[in-house]
C-alpha cells in the first residue's frame, strides 16, 4: 500500500487471509497506516480490500471503535498516553513557539493518530510497529522519526532479531538502498541500548 502496487496489494490481503488474518485485522493495518501514507492510498486499499472479500464472499460490517463523545481534549490525552507507551517519552522535535501552527498540527497528530487510531482494538502494540516499520522504510525515512519508533518497537516487544528481519524482508519491496539504511539506524540505536542483532 505505501507503494501503490495495486496488484501487488491485492495478492498480499488475499495472502493474509489465506494466513489467518481476520478480516478485521486486514482493515485495520490501512487505519494503522493512514498518517504514515496517507488518505488516498488508504481508501484505494480499502476498495482493493472490499473487492477481495467480496470476491471471497466475507460479508464485513466494520463495528464502530471510534467514541464519537471523546472531546479533542480527551482524546489528546489518550493520545500523550498512548505515544508514551509505544514510543516513550515525547522529545521529538521540540519548538519554541506553543502558538505556532507546527504544534497545531502536533496536536492534531496526538489527538487522532496516537489518540483516536493507536487505540483501537485489532491489532497489538508489537503489529502496529512492525506496520509502521515497514512503511516508513520502504517510503525512504530516515531521520530522527524512524529512530524513535526502532525504538519503540523495541520498547513494545519487538526483539532485535525481528527488527532486523523485518528490513531485510523489505528489501524486495522499497529496495536495497531503503532497507540497508533502516538497519544501519537500527543498528545504532542497538548499540546505545547495549543490545546485539
Amino acid at each position: 500500500m505505501a507503494l501503490g502496487q495495486l496488484p501487488l496489494l491485492r495478492r498480499h490481503i488475499e495472502r493474509s487471509l489465506n494466513l489467518g488474518m481476520t478480516p478485521e485485522q486486514v482493515v485495520e493495518v490501512f487505519i494503522q497506516l493512514t498518517f504514515y501514507v496517507g488518505v488516498p492510498s488508504v481508501e484505494t486499499a480499502m476498495r482493493t480490500t472490499n473487492a477481495v472479500f467480496e470476491a471471497r464472499g466475507i460479508h464485513f460490517v466494520p463495528k464502530p471503535t471510534y467514541d464519537t463523545s471523546k472531546t479533542p481534549d480527551e482524546l489528546f490525552e489518550m493520545g500523550k498516553k498512548s505515544y508514551e507507551e509505544h514510543i516513550g517519552e515525547s522529545v521529538l522535535y521540540p519548538v519554541d513557539d506553543p502558538d505556532s501552527v507546527e504544534m497545531e498540527v502536533e496536536r492534531l497528530i496526538d489527538e487522532y493518530h496516537w489518540g483516536a487510531i493507536y487505540t483501537r482494538p485489532n491489532l497489538d502494540p508489537v503489529s502496529r510497529a512492525i506496520c509502521a516499520l515497514s512503511a516508513m522504510t520502504v517510503m525512504g525515512q530516515y531521520d530522527r522519526q524512524i529512530r524513535r519508533r526502532i525504538e519503540g518497537a523495541l520498547k513494545v516487544g519487538v526483539t532485535p532479531q525481528q527488527i532486523m528481519e523485518i528490513f531485510i524482508h523489505l528489501i524486495l519491496y522499497g529496495g536495497y538502498i531503503n532497507s540497508r539504511t533502516a538497519m544501519r539506524v537500527a543498528r545504532s540505536v542497538f548499540t546505545e541500548q547495549g543490545l546485539s542483532a
